[in-house]
């Protein structure tokens, strides 16, 4: 009987051996999803502070695109500038040979 008893508290004693040794795994499975999860959101992190990163550069090169593209109009604005004074200046200066030419004609003449 004794005997009996024995073996059958060792038969338990195997049986709770084996949940416990289950349950830890389980528990280790459990913790290691978890530093997985936890790997997983320090990526995606990660991965959003790239993307920030580049939303920013793509942002300075738009800005920088803009300023460029201004700075060329006004380029422009101050070549047409310089034209309409260029024009001016040619106009004064063939108003001036125009009356060069009278007074040179009237000397002549004279």
């Amino acid at each position: 009987d004794g005997d009996k008893k024995a073996a059958a508290a060792e038969q338990k004693a195997s049986e709770f051996e084996q949940k416990a040794s289950s349950a830890e795994q389980k528990a280790a499975g459990a913790v290691k999803k978890a530093a997985d999860a936890e790997k997983k959101a320090v990526d995606g992190d990660k991965k959003a502070a790239v993307a920030e990163q580049k939303a920013s550069e793509s942002e300075q090169k738009a800005s920088s695109a803009e300023k460029k593209f201004a700075e060329a109009v006004q380029k422009a604005a101050d070549a047409e500038k310089k034209a309409v004074d260029g024009d001016k200046k040619a106009a004064a200066a063939e108003q001036k040979a125009s009356e060069f030419e009278q007074k040179a004609s009237s000397a002549e003449q004279k």
